[in-house]
């Protein structure tokens, strides 16, 4: 249900904002919130490859 109402969410207000996703803005001139989701995410990535490496 979550990833549901999150894709419904993105996808209603994509139509009325239509904004150009093959732009590349860097990341300094993004909102905060997105900055700081960029960051969970490499985090994540990173903490997942060094478990990975070291289960090998």
């Amino acid at each position: 249900m979550t990833l549901w109402n999150t894709y419904s969410f993105f996808v209603l207000y994509a139509k009325l904002d239509q904004p150009d996703l093959k732009q590349d803005i860097p990341i300094m001139e993004r909102p905060e919130i997105d900055r700081w989701l960029i960051c969970k995410v490499n985090a994540l990535i990173r903490d997942v490859t060094e478990r990975l490496d070291a289960y090998v």
